[in-house]
């Protein structure tokens, strides 16, 4: 059986002790404040990430790992004895990151390396490529694994809440007075993945009310 590596970034939010465990390459996503840049996952986590926004009042901005990135780890991958390469990228309706990679893999015409877009942010793409891996740990081959993603990506679903709305506010996307007369009556914006993109799905009153609304959405697609 071909020793097969795993790739993906940090969009997945995977932490890096169960990538190691895993085996997969974490691609980092830089992020800037001005002119300091951090590097995901390594000079800076969410706790440190929320800190600086709280204390510039200014959201980072971010970038696609570039495609020399992406070569120097299939590079890393190939010389450590892989013989076929999957590379999981965010959704590509939200990043660069996946043309970023295929423009990288199409420099080592001779390797057999398959770039996929998950059409999947957060931890929807870090399950994506457990199971993968896993699938892979099981024995499966190259084309078993592809077509669990193909069967897997859509069955797969994101749900999150916004305990506060500042940071939208900080962002552009709503009026600084909106958002403070939502945060006053309490109103809770339930997020979820559409298309490959994070979208609104419903807007509910208090926090608790959040919470029960996230477990019942998940009961839902158990």
């Amino acid at each position: 059986m071909p020793k097969i590596a795993f790739v993906t970034d940090t969009d997945s939010s995977l932490p890096s002790d169960i990538a190691h465990d895993y085996g997969i390459t974490l691609i980092p996503i830089p992020v800037s404040f001005g002119e300091d840049t951090y590097t995901t996952g390594e000079t800076i986590d969410d706790t440190r990430l929320f800190e600086i926004i709280d204390a510039t009042g200014k959201l980072p901005t971010t970038a696609a790992p570039s495609p020399s990135t992406y070569e120097t780890a299939f590079n890393e991958a190939l010389d450590g004895g892989a013989e076929q390469i999957i590379c999981i990228c965010c959704s590509s309706k939200v990043s660069a990151i996946y043309n970023n990679a295929q423009m990288a893999a199409d420099a080592f015409p001779e390797a057999d390396i398959t770039v996929i877009d998950s059409l999947q942010i957060s931890l929807a793409l870090g399950f994506l490529v457990l199971y993968a891996v896993e699938a892979a740990q099981k024995g499966a081959d190259k084309e078993a694994i592809l077509k669990l993603i193909e069967d897997l990506r859509p069955r797969i679903h994101v749900y999150g809440a916004l305990p506060t709305l500042k940071y939208l506010a900080m962002g552009g996307r709503m009026g600084k007075l909106a958002a403070g007369v939502a945060n006053t009556l309490e109103i809770k914006p339930i997020l979820t993945s559409r298309d490959g993109k994070l979208d609104l799905l419903e807007k509910v009153r208090t926090w608790k009310k959040a919470r029960n609304r996230l477990v019942e959405l998940a009961e839902s697609c158990a």
